[in-house]
């Protein structure tokens, strides 16, 4: 599936999100992210329902998924040959273990070339630096086309990092293994800006 068909996908996804459930959004309500990540979910799956290639397919939009196959989710960058892909942000290399992505568009029970995109999503509010790290550095080996072992090779085509207030929404993507774009959602003016 083509990128720009995803990256349209999901910013049409945000602008519903925003349209009908703006209220999830607000900081004051204190609502988990997974809400949010379910109603972006549900918003996503109708938009690219509207492509045959994502019907025809069998893709699926799932929250919180955790299996590879039969196996949990793993997330080693000690398994990546190519490390310069994972954002070191000035630290060491870690393992993330039983990883549950908040949202990804998939043909269940295949890796590569069916991977088609994951989401990572944090409150604006969310202080926990280190969570928001081990996000980008989950998106970052998600997206990573080089990795050989074969258990936590993923490949998924585009990673997205969304922070999101009841104003507005960055989403930061991922593309083989970096950081390729930043784009922000305005939500009073209705606006994009990349």
């Amino acid at each position: 599936m083509d990128d720009t068909v995803l990256i349209n996908s999901l910013k049409n996804a945000v602008e519903q999100l925003y349209e009908k459930d703006a209220y999830l959004l607000h900081s004051n309500h204190e609502l988990h992210e997974q809400t949010v990540s379910h109603r972006l979910a549900v918003y996503l799956e109708n938009n690219l329902r509207k492509f045959s290639i994502f019907r025809e397919n069998d893709f699926s939009v799932d929250c919180e998924y955790n299996k590879n196959g039969k196996k949990l989710k793993i997330v080693s960058c000690y398994s990546c040959p190519n490390r310069d892909c994972v954002l070191l942000e000035n630290r060491s290399f870690e393992k993330i273990n039983c990883v549950r992505p908040d949202i990804i568009v998939h043909k269940r029970g295949n890796n590569f070339p069916t991977n088609l995109l994951i989401v990572e999503l944090k409150k604006k509010t969310n202080k926990n630096f280190n969570e928001k790290y081990k996000d980008k550095m989950k998106l970052s080996a998600f997206t990573c086309q080089r990795q050989e072992d074969e258990k936590h090779h993923y490949q998924y085509q585009l990673g997205f990092f969304i922070e999101y207030s009841g104003k507005a929404m960055a989403l930061q993507e991922f593309k083989n293994g970096k950081e390729t774009a930043v784009y922000s959602f305005d939500a009073e003016t209705k606006k994009w800006t990349d």
